[in-house]
């Protein structure tokens, strides 16, 4: 077990670590946006569908893109520098056979999807697997150390690179090979800059074969989990990729990236910053369960926050920016607004049960999750296509955020009235403002898009917002009491 930290000093480490992630959260939205309008008026419809199918061809070799082989690291704490060189080899090598894998995968979805180019896309994109399973390790070198500050000025530089090679590639005709030319830069780029900060030095091919496969029996449990993650947020592209259309494939498709783009530095954040915070009070129950409370209920907020501006303007906002060429995909993308801060809550629930090392109890909730998001998405599109796909998986992400907190709640010794309750007050705020917004536009002003309806739009969502911080206030007024007395004492030290 990790040394204990004084209270204040984990949240102070906590709180700089939010002020950076949300710096970078805010950078990385700027840029993705500005890329996304570009990206929408250089690359068809067809484009995005490609890029559906090889995002979800990647997530079947996540694992050997070693995450959780970070996680594990942070987890041992106390044992870092002792088990970084064999883990870092392992992560290096683990890469490279999710490389061979990815050419096999390619091959596969190449013959079932027949999508033109996928499979030479893929084989760009199998370059840069190993980089991004070494850079796990050196990310968890940086946050064991809770340099969080040094840690997302680097994501900083990653994403303007990523995003200047993506628009670029795209602009010079690259088509489905620019974002698989930018993810092969970004990953390098990112794995220099690492190893010029950190103290810690990656090795490569350190191990031989015996000892790569006793860390990976070792690591078996983690590992899975890393498979089962991109998995349960991938699976309803398998099934729908020959239910649906590639028109319809390639709106859901951008309807998905667009708001991934908007919302994973959230999700990255809080595993970036939670991990190393929850797995420091292993032991420590008590203080666990509050941290879990306190910062289950900022994540919330803030979450619903930015989905409502999303689900206010986003209609408006994608008929003017692409004139109408992307018209097909505002219900995916409203939709994926009212479910983003429930899967926030399942993010920082997996995050919790990671930190505890309660893998095999992970595994399960993934699996579950996985097949539960292919289920309502094939249900859904046999009853109603693309809509009643995106409406299935809303129903996915609800039921999993809810089932991942209530798992987590028993390991940390939460009563299930507590843990009702405070879900209660928490999501009610949110859906009774998103019911506003629906009441006022179904559609969300997308049928009529013009200037005029995008501030109307905009004075909706300020009084959709009003409405949110005001029950928010109203019903969870001890929290923000002590957000708000954290924040003024930061300023008077300052």
């Amino acid at each position: 077990m990790a040394d204990p930290v004084a209270p204040i000093s984990l949240t102070r480490s906590a709180s700089v670590g939010m002020v950076w992630v949300t710096i970078a959260l805010v950078f990385a939205k700027a840029l993705s946006f500005l890329s996304q309008i570009v990206l929408g008026h250089a690359l068809a419809v067809e484009t995005y569908a490609l890029f559906g199918l090889a995002m979800s061809c990647m997530s079947l070799i996540a694992g050997f893109q070693s995450p959780s082989v970070s996680k594990a690291l942070i987890q041992n704490t106390d044992r870092f520098e002792e088990l970084f060189p064999g883990y870092s080899a392992f992560a290096f090598q683990f890469g490279l056979l999710g490389s061979l894998v990815l050419l096999l995968l390619a091959a596969l979805f190449q013959h079932v999807y027949e999508m033109p180019y996928l499979f030479a896309v893929l084989c760009v994109t199998s370059l840069s697997v190993p980089f991004l399973a070494s850079n796990t390790t050196l990310n968890a070198g940086l946050s064991v150390k809770l340099r969080f500050r040094e840690l997302n000025v680097i994501e900083i530089k990653r994403s303007f690179l990523y995003y200047c090679v993506l628009v670029s590639a795209a602009l010079l005709g690259a088509e489905g090979f620019s974002m698989a030319i930018a993810l092969v830069t970004g990953a390098v780029a990112a794995h220099l800059l690492l190893r010029r900060n950190n103290a810690v030095r990656p090795c490569y091919f350190v191990l031989n074969v015996r000892t790569f496969f006793g860390l990976f029996v070792t690591l078996r449990w983690v590992l899975l989990a890393a498979f089962l993650t991109a998995l349960a947020m991938r699976s309803d592209f398998f099934v729908l990729g020959k239910m649906l259309s590639v028109e319809q494939i390639g709106f859901y498709s951008f309807g998905f990236m667009l708001m991934t783009s908007l919302t994973i530095p959230v999700s990255a954040g809080i595993t970036q910053v939670l991990m190393p915070i929850f797995a420091r009070l292993q032991g420590q129950m008590d203080r666990l369960r509050n941290e879990v409370l306190r910062f289950s209920s900022a994540i919330t907020i803030l979450g619903g926050v930015i989905c409502i501006v999303i689900l206010g303007l986003s209609s408006v906002l994608v008929h003017l920016i692409w004139g109408g060429k992307w018209d097909g995909a505002q219900f995916v993308i409203n939709v994926l607004a009212l479910a983003m801060p429930f899967r926030f809550l399942a993010t920082l629930s997996g995050v919790g049960l990671e930190a505890l090392g309660r893998w095999r109890l992970r595994n399960g909730l993934l699996i579950f999750e996985a097949l539960l998001l292919a289920a309502c998405a094939a249900i859904g599109a046999s009853l109603a296509g693309m809509d009643g796909a995106i409406i299935g998986v809303i129903g996915q992400r609800i039921l999993s955020g809810f089932m991942g907190f209530a798992i987590l709640g028993q390991q940390i010794e939460l009563s299930k009235g507590k843990a009702a309750l405070l879900m209660l007050r928490l999501y009610s705020p949110f859906v009774i403002a998103c019911v506003l917004l629906f009441v006022l536009s179904p559609v969300r002003h997308g049928a009529d898009a013009e200037i005029a309806a995008l501030g109307l739009a905009a004075v909706e969502t300020l009084g959709a917002l009003l409405v949110f911080g005001g029950l928010s206030y109203w019903w969870n007024r001890t929290f923000l009491a002590a957000a708000a007395g954290l924040i003024l004492s930061r300023v008077r030290r300052r």
